[in-house]
């Protein structure tokens, strides 16, 4: 008869339990979805088991539910255990993603009891209870859960533990129930991560080491030992001899190769990292960078442990602890950078990708220690309101720490109403078979499939013909399965038959009874059989391979030979005296533990989710100013805003390196396109000395932003080596990538303003970093010209040239020198260039003997050059005057433009002149449907220097912007640096017609800081 105080005691146990795992999983009950990083991966894979188990097998190892609907062996490699959980609570009755969600919460209650029996084993009831808020409140195991998603991991590492136990007391005492439930767990845990079964088994290993060398007889202990794991393995064996043996029949190798950043040794990292304390949370930051580490408290607690069992007589006590803290020093050091030489040691290790995942285990042994740690401090403890203040500010503390890992972007779940929103997904996120790299796909699948055919086709059940047309073939009979068919056929003549099927080992195929090849099909890897002429009967369908067969048998007769010598056991010398009974849980103390679980949650709950605190504080609550260094709010053509910056203040030398972040959030809506973003350092004259390629803005694709929420984007600049001491002006701009051009920087009023933003003034002075022998070139006396970079070989007239011209000086002199370009015709200059400073702000007089200095120079092919070719010529210049000889630097291809020479005759005359010269002669209207074409007729009175963008908006009746173009004019291919004096520009633009009244203004900026260029009494010109 069950004792009712027990009952009562374990009662209470459970419900403390119950409570850590409900508080860590609380994001998980919201009945929304935490936006992770492999999240959805998963929740598609539960979805795809769900299907499995409907239509096609209870352990499907190739599911007709991804790729599209083709097929996909993913969990041939990847098994679907840890989802069976999730797809039982929806099939008992809850929404998907209500029983996706739940799948969490019931894993961090499986780790927290499975943690409270095995730390039981080793302390007291109060001692285990630690150990499971230590275990679920680890911030490894919280970073997993709440901000990977990886459900497989979580459950892996949910059910470490109780392998632990029941390896524990089979070794140690022998029963027959854990001569069973040992194997049986090791079967429940083997085939739910991969990475994870591997560090587990190798911990479990050691763990079982332990037990052995101080077990009373030991032989005894290690048959018994030897029995759990070797029978774990047997059982296991159908899921992880084909994963191992068949690797080489998908993409995993080939993937790993071809990305080195899920290379592990390119994850190392600093110890640092691994030691990082908690960071303030901010839910309103999208990849927050939340740390992968392992818990301070946990460490101290350890370390605790390692005092009382230095002090103690047990020495299995001393070994456990002392051979605990090893193992995390040894996984500490398997996550830094001077573990790459064991790394590329052990192959087998390198499918780890990310080298933290050993905190996971290193997790697990610091929370058994602090339980043994608080336990043994407890017993010490003779007044009960000291152990009373001990458990609560032990537990309240352990919590505490963990919170801001718990505060976590929420999202609506991913679409879910049946199989072909899997196949959608993987369409439009290109994460083919719910895996992030396509890394299981099937080696014949060399070129993906149609992404909608099978979609199309889907009726609510997997009996899809999958037979491609073929002529001179008549179906008589057909049935269809998800992953067979059974056809009669008549054929006119022999034919190749291709079914829409991927190909993977395991397809079968009989022919009127008769076993035919099966075989996979070119470029996209589909089942295919040669079937001759005549009427025939075509069963196709998936079974095993060889491999699969034989692992499956291995395991039945594993399974066999286990209940043999289950009943045969009390027969065996194996058993030894039952585990001693540990002291039940105080009430008292129970309660001090309940309480402080519900008042550290009501403490959440009512102050910190609502308050700023060094555990949970949103950046912008207050607004922008303040929370930055430099608040900007630049908002780029009504998708993105800049919020501002945090950037290092002060002066850099040459080679530098300038750490910037940029704030950045959506303007409007979520966007469809992944935008990137460019950063550049312009000089006084606005030539580019640094230009870094287009990058993700966070490393987020901009698809993926969400309203209201903000990405903080950490960039990092490396001055050049001989960029010039000057001031320099940092720029940003937006770039779409498949439009090819940036996003225009839009004012208050929504007039576009150019293409970049300024973000702030870089200060450069110092030595330059490099020397006259770091470089070669012509003597232009004092000077020597070393790199010229940017000089085209064809170009237009107007074109711009932005030159990178690098110079050396041999000899210190007192005058500015400067430079400029010809075009040569032979010997016989043709036209040049306005003289430009060598290097911007830093005029040569001010330059020593031996400086090395990168000039960075804008200049614009002369207008006034005729089509052909010419040699480009470099000449140094005091003023007005030539220095030096014409130094020959490449020949050039030029090109003019059509050019219009006979005055126009505008339907409306203008005569508007700009400040600059231009002059509007007049423009056409003409309204076509909703369109409204308007032609301008352009000339100029003085050549141009600077190639301006013109600008037409059209505003409503009250003033609002209700169109906007702008640009290059004539669809940019005519610059106004290559207009001359005697022609006529005609540019027409095809602008919305407004369903109002409506007045257009036209107007000239210029791109790189959106200055207008002044005509008449404004800086735009009505028009009507």
């Amino acid at each position: 008869m069950i004792n009712r105080k027990n009952a009562l005691h374990a009662l209470l146990s459970l419900a403390i339990l119950l409570l850590f795992a409900l508080v860590a999983s609380a994001p998980y009950l919201s009945g929304r979805f935490p936006l992770t990083a492999d999240g959805v991966l998963h929740y598609y894979r539960a979805a795809a088991l769900d299907y499995s188990l409907s239509y096609e097998a209870l352990w499907p190892r190739y599911t007709t539910a991804l790729v599209f609907g083709y097929g996909s062996p993913v969990f041939n490699y990847y098994a679907p255990t840890a989802a069976y959980p999730q797809v039982a609570f929806y099939r008992l009755g809850l929404p998907f993603p209500t029983a996706y969600n739940w799948g969490f919460v019931f894993y961090s209650f499986i780790a927290a009891l499975g943690m409270y029996l095995w730390a039981k084993t080793w302390s007291s009831a109060i001692g285990g209870l630690i150990a499971a808020a230590g275990y679920v409140f680890a911030p490894y195991l919280l970073y997993d859960a709440l901000w990977r998603g990886t459900i497989s991991e979580y459950g892996a590492l949910a059910l470490l533990p109780w392998l632990m136990w029941a390896f524990h007391h089979l070794i140690a005492h022998g029963q027959r129930r854990y001569l069973i439930l040992a194997p049986l767990l090791f079967v429940a845990f083997a085939p739910m991560h991969n990475i994870t079964t591997l560090y587990g088994t190798g911990v479990l290993g050691l763990y079982s080491w332990l037990l052995i060398a101080f077990a009373p007889q030991r032989r005894a202990a290690l048959l018994r030992a030897a029995l759990g794991l070797g029978f774990g393995l047997a059982l296991s064996a159908f899921f992880w001899w084909p994963a191992l043996a068949e690797t080489g029949f998908v993409r995993i190798n080939e993937i790993t190769a071809e990305l080195p950043f899920i290379d592990v040794v390119a994850n190392l990292q600093p110890l640092a990292q691994s030691l990082e304390l908690p960071r303030t949370a901010d839910p309103s930051q999208l990849q927050f960078p939340v740390p992968i580490t392992l818990s301070w408290l946990q460490i101290g607690l350890g370390l605790l442990a390692l005092w009382f069992a230095l002090r103690a007589r047990d020495r299995r006590l001393q070994a456990l602890v002392i051979g605990g803290l090893s193992l995390v020093v040894a996984m500490l050091f398997m996550t830094t950078e001077a573990s790459a030489f064991v790394w590329r040691a052990i192959s087998l290790l390198r499918y780890s990708q990310f080298p933290w995942r050993w905190l996971g285990t290193a997790s697990l042994i610091l929370a058994l220690l602090s339980g043994i740690a608080v336990a043994q401090l407890s017993e010490r403890l003779s007044a009960p309101r000291w152990r009373y203040t001990l458990l609560s500010a032990t537990t309240a503390a352990t919590m505490l720490y963990a919170l801001p890992w718990t505060y976590v972007v929420m999202i609506d779940a991913p679409p879910l109403h049946d199989v072909t929103d899997i196949y959608a997904f993987e369409a439009q996120s290109g994460q083919v078979a719910a895996a992030s790299y396509g890394e299981y796909q099937p080696l014949w699948n060399a070129e993906l499939p149609d992404p909608q055919a099978i979609r199309a086709r889907y009726d609510g059940t997997p009996a899809i013909p999958r037979l491609l047309n073929v002529d001179g073939v008549t179906i008589e009979r057909e049935t269809w399965g998800a992953r067979r068919a059974d056809l009669r056929l008549s054929l006119d003549a022999p034919q190749t038959l291709v079914f829409e099927w991927l190909f993977f080992p395991g397809w079968y195929a009989a022919l009127d009874g008769q076993p035919l090849t099966v075989y996979p099909i070119e470029p996209y890897g589909f089942v295919a059989v040669d079937v001759p002429a005549g009427e025939h009967d075509l069963q196709l369908w998936l079974g095993q391979t060889e491999t699969q067969s034989r692992a499956t048998a291995l395991s039945i007769v594993a399974a066999l030979m286990l209940a043999v010598l289950a009943v045969l056991w009390p027969r065996l010398p194996l058993q030894t005296t039952p585990a001693p009974a540990r002291a039940a849980l105080s009430p008292r103390l129970g309660y001090t533990i309940l309480v402080t679980v519900v008042a550290v949650f009501a403490l959440k709950a009512l102050w910190l989710d609502n308050a700023q605190t060094p555990i949970k504080r949103e950046r912008f609550t207050d607004g922008v100013a303040g929370a930055v260094d430099l608040p900007l709010s630049v908002n780029f053509n009504q998708q993105l805003r800049l919020l501002g910056a945090d950037m290092a203040q002060g002066t850099f030398a040459p080679a530098d390196e300038l750490r910037l972040t940029l704030y950045w959030q959506l303007q409007g809506a979520p966007l469809d396109e992944n935008l990137l973003t460019i950063l550049s350092l312009r000089n006084a004259q606005g030539a580019e000395v640094l230009r870094t390629e287009p990058s993700v803005p966070g490393g987020l694709d901009t698809s993926h932003w969400l309203p209201g929420y903000y990405v903080a984007d950490a960039r990092r600049l490396t001055l050049p080596s001989d960029i010039p001491p000057a001031t320099y002006t940092l720029l940003v701009e937006v770039y779409n990538p498949v439009t090819g051009q940036s996003l225009d920087v839009l004012d208050m009023a929504g007039y576009p303003q150019g293409v970049r933003a300024l973000v702030g003034q870089v200060v450069v002075d110092g030595n330059s970093a490099l020397s006259l022998a770091d470089i070669q070139g012509e003597a232009l006396p004092p000077f020597v010209l070393g790199e010229v970079d940017g000089l085209p070989a064809a170009a237009q007239v107007g074109d711009e040239l932005r030159l990178s011209l690098q110079w050396g000086i041999t000899e210190a002199t007192a005058i500015d020198y400067s430079a400029r370009l010809l075009w040569l015709d032979g010997e016989t200059p043709i036209a040049s260039t306005p003289p430009l400073p060598l290097v911007t702000g830093y005029p040569t007089s001010q330059w020593r003997a031996g400086d090395v200095w990168r000039g960075h120079a804008r200049w614009y092919v002369p207008a006034i050059l005729e089509e052909g070719a010419y040699t480009v010529a470099l000449q140094l210049m005091v003023g007005d005057a030539p220095q030096s000889e014409p130094l020959p630097l490449a020949m050039m291809d030029v090109t003019t433009p059509p050019r219009i020479d006979t005055p126009p005759a505008p339907q409306q005359p203008i005569g508007a002149v700009w400040e600059n010269g231009i002059v509007l002669v007049g423009y056409d209207s003409l309204q076509e449907g909703d369109a409204l074409q308007l032609t301008l007729y352009w000339r100029t009175d003085a050549a141009l220097s600077q190639s301006l963008r013109r600008f037409v908006h059209v505003l409503g009746e009250n003033g609002g912007v209700l169109a906007v173009v702008d640009g290059v004019p004539v669809d940019w291919t005519r610059p106004t640096t290559g207009w001359t004096t005697d022609e006529y520009v005609v540019d027409t633009i095809t602008l919305p017609s407004p369903q109002q009244a409506y007045t257009l203004l036209v107007g000239w900026y210029a791109p790189d800081m959106g200055v207008r260029i002044s005509v008449e009494d404004g800086d735009a010109l009505p028009l009507r």
